[in-house]
């Protein structure tokens, strides 16, 4: 099988519990990667990949707004499969993709 990864579209609770669903019903382990900066620099990252215009995102600072005035919190199962990740350090890639690898794996930081 292939990994799934579902981005930030999937901030509603409901729609993430359906995928909860799905993957319990096939057996298949799953996890979830929050990645966490603050609002600051989302807002200049977005601003920099729109000034470059080489990014397929589609992604502007008014998705950016919206998402942010979303209630992000988790639900008490998911607050069991969560690993957290701090994407506003200067984190070695290699650090980044050992935190998403123990979190496919099942591994808690």
């Amino acid at each position: 099988g292939y990994h799934v990864i579902l981005d930030a579209t999937y901030l509603d609770p409901a729609r993430r519990e359906a995928v909860w669903e799905m993957a319990r019903r096939c057996d298949v382990p799953h996890r979830l990667l929050v990645c966490d900066a603050p609002e600051e620099i989302l807002r200049t990252r977005v601003i920099e990949r729109a000034a470059r215009r080489s990014d397929p995102s589609d992604a502007d600072t008014a998705v950016l707004e919206a998402q942010l005035k979303t209630d992000r919190s988790l639900t008490a199962d998911e607050e069991q499969i969560v690993s957290r990740v701090r994407t506003d350090d200067d984190l070695a890639i290699d650090e980044i993709a050992g935190q998403l690898r123990d979190a496919l794996a099942g591994r808690r930081p």
